[in-house]
């Protein structure tokens, strides 16, 4: 007879912010909320907080592209895949 094991492999899934505004609209809760309702309790091995900074790109008076730093936040989960 074989002896099998179940492999468990832990992931790691970002939520940034920035990449779910659109249009004015903010759908960073409800994308975390939906990723982590597809889990089980005992699946999620932790919630961690974070904060980043990326460069938005927008055009001045003159038409040149230009750049800001903006802070931002987000979540990574860890959980067991």
């Amino acid at each position: 007879r074989g002896f099998f094991t179940s492999v468990v492999s832990d992931c790691i899934k970002s939520f940034r912010h920035h990449e779910h505004v659109k249009d004015g609209k903010d759908s960073f809760d409800d994308a975390v909320s939906n990723f982590i309702g597809t889990l089980k309790d005992d699946d999620i091995i932790s919630l961690t907080g974070i904060q980043y900074t990326h460069h938005q790109k927008q055009k001045d008076a003159e038409g040149k592209e230009t750049s800001t730093p903006i802070t931002e936040y987000g979540v990574l989960v860890h959980y067991k895949a």
